[in-house]
């Protein structure tokens, strides 16, 4: 980036001595380079909006009655600045949402640990490019969290086994298998429902589903 002055500098020389491929080469240069600098503000933008909402949050592990919005907004801005460039992270967020009784810290890291899990199964299985986050009111007393993608899906055999203690398909990889298990001990612990859908080759979304506050 900071060698754009000096590559307009070369356009303006070749435009002044007629080299028409040497301007459009250096101009080309000149746009990727301001388009990679608005992407790097955007993603530091987003980085300090995300962590200015953990920080707010962090140590309140107090189990009170309160929105889901920027509980939920928080995490998927980390993870959509964050996500490879190629993969579109859309937060649909409803507004004016009837409060939960939940812990902060809690429903951050759910919403962490389902956008994690979804963007590495993109990035390794070279399937899927979107990740959608929403939060809307269903009925009259239900607030659902919907982690949808469409990456590799999750077939039959492993969705039976996937909040097993341990059990992972990333082992080589790192993986502890302890991920979604603590997304569905924290549903639990909130009383929230959980529900799975994938499709192999489709993609996979989970649905976790809360009561609010007020019935």
């Amino acid at each position: 980036v900071n060698r754009i002055p000096y590559r307009v500098d070369l356009a303006e020389q070749a435009m002044v001595e007629g080299r028409k491929e040497e301007v459009i080469k250096e101009l080309r240069w000149v746009k990727q380079a301001a388009k990679k600098s608005a992407d790097i503000l955007s993603v530091t933008q987003e980085l300090a909006l995300g962590a200015m909402e953990f920080d707010r949050n962090i140590g309140d592990n107090a189990k009170k009655s309160q929105s889901l919005e920027n509980l939920v907004t928080a995490p998927l801005i980390t993870i959509r600045a964050a996500a490879p460039t190629y993969i579109d992270v859309i937060i649909e967020v409803q507004k004016d949402l009837p409060e939960v009784f939940c812990t902060a810290t809690e429903i951050q890291s759910l919403v962490l640990n389902l956008g994690d899990n979804a963007i590495q199964a993109m990035r390794e299985s070279g399937k899927g490019d979107k990740l959608i986050g929403r939060l809307w009111h269903v009925g009259d007393s239900k607030i659902n969290l919907e982690i949808e993608d469409n990456g590799p899906g999750i077939s039959e055999n492993i969705r039976e086994k996937i909040f097993t203690p341990h059990f992972t398909t990333r082992k080589e990889k790192g993986g502890t298998g302890m991920g979604l298990l603590g997304v569905k001990q924290i549903a639990d612990q909130h009383d929230a429902e959980i529900d799975l859908i994938s499709e192999v080759g489709e993609g996979t979304r989970f649905i976790i589903s809360f009561s609010s506050a007020v019935k």
